[in-house]
């Protein structure tokens, strides 16, 4: 075991960190982790970016991420973001190693779309120029036997507002088929809306429920929606861009937005939270020390 170079392989694919979670990958008492991390930050290869709380109880813990000495030593040509929202990835993406220790995860893009797409799946996230990198952790499962070789996406997802467009079913159809799985990584308080997004409207009260409305009638109430009707938002859009795909705006059909836009609202991905405290980003590295 070479526990410097561990530090630096997790934090290259991760992005963060905190002391706990490095204590608990590399398995080292708080004392010695606390020499191996001191004598990484004297040599500038990392350095303490964030201060954060992984429990309702319990002290800040110190978040650490790599400098560019010490990404190129980890084998990366880049260093990562330090932003608040990168951070939170990648909290929730070591949160996600830590629980599946067993298997082999690819650091490089590339290399995650080679493995995810050698089973025949297209990457689901595509742009006009090709695959479009999200933050996304690949494991390739190793252990249990059964499933050597199923490919094991994390998405980690830090804003409900970057989740939708991610989530969208056509995309996760792939989830579903033999040799995939799907984890999506959150904190704890987006939990609630993330399932949202598969089933908003799970309440048999819910006035949008029974509701089914012509092209024109959705698209009226798109544009007038309240504050807190922005929730049916993403999901009006899909029933629309339903419509359009059809050829049958100008049709006088009624749509039914649970049947058009949720086929399957019962089908939901597994889920992995991580209670997330306000991050305090550090002084020194071009960052605020402000509570966010």
């Amino acid at each position: 075991m070479n526990p410097p170079q561990e530090v630096l392989t997790l934090l290259a694919l991760t992005g963060a960190a905190t002391s706990t979670q490095l204590g608990e990958r590399i398995g080292l008492v708080a004392k010695a982790l606390h020499g191996v991390l001191g004598k990484l930050e004297a040599g500038r290869l990392i350095a303490p970016v964030a201060r954060v709380r992984l429990a309702i109880s319990g002290r800040p813990q110190t978040v650490w991420s790599l400098l560019p000495l010490g990404a190129r030593r980890a084998g990366l040509y880049f260093t990562q973001g330090l932003g608040r929202e990168a951070l939170v990835k990648g909290l929730l993406k070591t949160h996600f190693v830590l629980a599946n220790p067993e298997g082999y995860y690819p650091i490089f893009f590339a290399d995650q779309v080679a493995f995810f797409e050698e089973r025949g799946e297209k990457w689901p996230w595509q742009g006009k120029e090709g695959p479009v990198r999200v933050s996304a952790q690949i494991r390739i499962v190793e252990d249990p036997p059964e499933e050597k070789g199923r490919v094991h996406v994390g998405l980690a997802v830090a804003t409900l507002r970057e989740a939708r467009p991610l989530l969208e079913p056509q995309r996760m159809v792939w989830a579903k088929r033999p040799g995939y799985r799907l984890t999506l990584l959150a904190t704890e308080e987006q939990l609630a809306g993330i399932q949202a997004i598969f089933n908003p409207l799970n309440d048999w009260h819910d006035p949008y429920l029974q509701q089914q409305k012509t092209y024109r009638e959705w698209r009226a109430i798109l544009r007038g929606l309240a504050p807190e009707e922005e929730r049916y938002r993403h999901h009006i859009e899909r029933v629309l861009k339903w419509v359009e795909m059809d050829g049958t705006q100008e049709s006088a059909e009624r749509h039914d937005l649970v049947m058009r836009a949720f086929p399957e609202p019962s089908q939901q991905p597994e889920m992995l939270t991580l209670f997330l405290g306000p991050i305090q980003l550090l002084q020194g590295l071009g960052a605020s020390n402000k509570p966010l």
